[in-house]
């Protein structure tokens, strides 16, 4: 239980550590240099995604300010960075019952529900993400050069069955504890 114990404290450090970290880094990538593009098949890959996309269509019109680009951008790629922080934060909760020996309760069980629902919602949320930055972030360039790429890759489709499984799970996991505890009564 001790190891247990001390394995929680510092996975709780760790994401404590983590979460101001990923802010700045979300930050300099927006605003601490080049607009990152999401249009290309070598920026795909430059964003460590594997490619596989649907298509690309050039669109026209008109042509935005470089900041409302960056905060458009900004905004879209925040909700990634804002669900993936949430379920750090019911992570680092559930980490914090485990220092308190509350492994097994009804709390404990909730949080778990809890963060397979973000981190699924987080994993569809990726592959949407990259196309409409696609969009944002070809705003600047001439009528025609514009792009909206539509791309899933094989590891999208691996992570979303993977966080299925894993909500599909921590479900039967809630309701075993809930039947158990129903049980308990009854006896």
């Amino acid at each position: 239980m001790n190891r247990l114990k001390t394995f929680a404290s510092f996975l709780r450090i760790l994401c404590i550590i983590a979460i101001p970290l990923l802010v700045a880094l979300f930050l300099i990538k927006w605003f601490g240099g080049p607009i990152p593009i999401y249009s290309d098949v070598d920026d795909s890959i430059k964003q460590t995604r594997l490619y596989a996309g649907v298509g690309y269509w050039y669109t026209g019109g008109i042509t935005l300010p470089p900041l409302i680009i960056r905060l458009l951008a900004t905004a879209v790629d925040g909700v990634s960075l804002v669900l993936f922080s949430w379920g750090v934060f019911c992570f680092i909760k559930l980490l914090r019952l485990y220092t308190l020996n509350e492994i097994f309760s009804e709390t404990t069980m909730t949080l778990y529900a809890k963060i397979s629902r973000i981190l699924f919602a987080w994993t569809i949320y990726n592959p949407l993400k990259f196309t409409l930055l696609s969009i944002i972030t070809t705003l600047a360039h001439p009528a025609g050069k514009r792009v909206i790429a539509l791309a899933i890759s094989s590891d999208d489709l691996y992570h979303i069955f993977i966080t299925g499984f894993f909500v599909w799970i921590t479900s039967i996991m809630h309701t075993a504890y809930t039947l158990k505890q129903e049980h308990d009564l009854t006896v």
